[in-house]
């Protein structure tokens, strides 16, 4: 072979290849959480996987930032336009844009690095080749941890979701079926598992040698096929995996079927599809009560029980003799339907400061009860402003101020207790959780997310609302302004699934359960699980306290 022949072939492992194989991975892992990709993610992280492979040090870091940096443009590209939308500006989309890019892409930096440095000390332990299946066990459980880091950090300042591996299964409940024994988490480790031996099979059949494919091994005097088993065994060994977690899926899914209800109720969506309030107050007013008003009478032609507005519906303070509800309870009194209204509450300490509510109206007009949003969100329905100032200065003022409610607990109904999340609330599995836990016997969700102009957004967020449900065990209730609205059962499967911004009404049962999930009984234990294992074994294998023992 020539010497430019040589060299044109180390520049493709050790340049190309690494850099081809990561933005497949970053550009995969984008695309399969919005589209319907859910068996591709089986081998979706190999390629950046085995880019790892070709580098060592600071590269390793700048290959895992750009997989993590690609997936994040491709998630969230729309927030400087949907900042525009709701106040005019769009540099606070566009800074939120950046803060989430950056921190996806550290996120994916420290994987890469962590998770690499520690395949190669324990095949250095062991000799060159792959140690078994604590290898893998590792990879995924460190992917999890981190992945519970990360979820805990984004979502604390409530600005958006965190990509799990595992919300590319919402398409696919029978494989997602782990989530009520370990919660997201779980579905997310056999993923991660599954990729780790499907690369280690791909490595060892084209002899990659941490970085050297099999003609430059040879090369340099290496040997390319020492390998204690074949190099299908360990996606063989995957292939079973995927098969247990099939016939657990598909096991639990029958199981739940021959299970009975507490109850079973009929339900309308309302999704008015209403848009962004204009300068003219009037005429939008107008026209969003004779919307309602019609979407009320097609419900009711239904015989629903209970009726579900989405978030804000009302956008004013709701009142007992509210005209626009008093006129719907009208409409639908022959049904003798109840609703669940997204309404404002102004707090009573401070008139100008309100609540993002939802309230349960018996046929009467009487209001049984009232949960207030517990995760408010910045730019929206916050104000963000620097306190430490001695006058503080308000960055971002927004129209209205909404602050979070007291506690988190199910609304009491007629049907018995609904646990409740508005808008982003849906991201947080401990938020559902907590209110089954305290008794919640059927999910809903109300939302609007009319100032977001991506359908791929709007899939994103109504996707997860599968997870919850698999979670919890309950059946699930979507509600939003836009769409996408819909039914979704206690095993993930969605039932009903609504256009997205089409008004109507749409109609469907769900039922109510008392059943509690493993998640819902010892929530993260798994992950609790995970982090020792993975500080066990990384203490294990790391060198300094090795050479100290020695």
């Amino acid at each position: 072979m020539s010497q430019d022949a040589v060299e044109s072939d180390s520049r493709f492992n050790r340049v190309l290849w690494p850099l081809a194989g990561c933005v497949v991975t970053g550009a995969g892992l984008g695309l399969t959480l919005t589209y319907n990709l859910s068996w591709l993610t089986l081998v979706l992280l190999v390629p950046g996987l085995l880019a790892l492979r070709a580098v060592r040090g600071a590269k390793l870091f700048g290959l895992g930032m750009l997989m993590g940096a690609i997936q994040a443009v491709i998630l969230w590209y729309w927030l400087p336009d949907t900042s525009r939308m709701l106040g005019e500006r769009s540099w606070p989309g566009l800074l939120i844009l950046m803060c989430v890019i950056l921190g996806r892409a550290v996120w994916f930096g420290v994987f890469a690095v962590v998770w690499e440095n520690a395949r190669r000390r324990m095949a250095e332990i062991a000799g060159f080749n792959w140690r078994g299946a604590w290898t893998l066990v590792l990879g995924a459980s460190l992917w999890v941890c981190m992945e519970w880091f990360h979820d805990g950090m984004m979502t604390s300042i409530s600005m958006t979701f965190f990509p799990m591996l595992a919300y590319s299964q919402s398409w696919n409940p029978v494989m997602a079926q782990l989530a009520a024994f370990a919660g997201m988490y779980g579905v997310s480790f056999w993923l991660m598992l599954v990729n780790l031996g499907v690369a280690e099979g791909v490595a060892r059949r084209f002899g990659w040698r941490d970085g050297l494919i099999v003609s430059e091994v040879k090369r340099k005097g290496g040997n390319s096929s020492s390998s204690p088993s074949p190099w299908w065994s360990p996606i063989a060994w995957m292939a079973l995996v995927v098969i247990l977690v099939a016939g657990i899926g598909l096991a639990r899914l029958e199981m739940l079927d021959g299970q009975s209800a507490a109850r079973s109720i009929r339900v309308a969506i309302l999704q008015g599809n209403i848009p962004p309030r204009t300068a003219e107050i009037a005429p939008h007013v107008k026209m969003m009560g004779q919307r309602y008003l019609e979407l009320g009478r097609q419900a009711n032609e239904s015989r629903p029980q209970l009726i579900v507005w989405t978030e804000g519906a009302i956008p004013w303070a709701l009142q007992e003799d509210d005209e626009l509800s008093a006129t719907m309870l009208g409409i639908t009194r022959e049904s003798q339907a109840c609703h669940l209204i997204g309404s404002l509450w102004k707090v009573t300490e401070s008139p100008e400061l309100f609540h993002n509510s939802v309230f349960v109206i018996l046929p009467d007009g009487s209001v049984v009860d009232r949960y207030d949003k517990m995760r408010v969100l910045p730019f929206t329905e916050q104000p963000v402003t620097i306190r430490w100032l001695p006058s503080p200065l308000a960055l971002y003022p927004v129209p209205r101020h909404f602050v979070p409610g007291i506690r988190v607990r199910p609304v009491n109904s007629p049907f018995g207790p609904l646990a409740i999340s508005i808008c982003n609330e849906n991201f947080y599995s401990g938020h559902a959780r907590r209110q089954v836990a305290l008794g919640g016997e059927l999910l809903v969700v109300v939302a609007n997310n009319i100032w977001i102009k991506t359908d791929n957004a709007l899939r994103q967020h109504f996707l997860v609302n599968a997870f919850r449900a698999i979670e919890t065990g309950r059946d699930v209730i979507v509600a939003n302004n836009s769409g996408i609205s819909g039914l979704i059962d206690r095993g993930g499967r969605l039932r009903v699934v609504t256009p997205i911004r089409e008004a109507g009404c749409w109609t469907g049962s769900v039922n109510l359960w008392r059943q509690s999930t493993w998640y819902v009984k010892v929530g993260n234990l798994f992950v609790f699980l995970c982090l020792c294992l993975t500080a066990g074994i990384l203490l294990k294998i790391n060198p300094t306290r090795r050479n100290v023992a020695r």
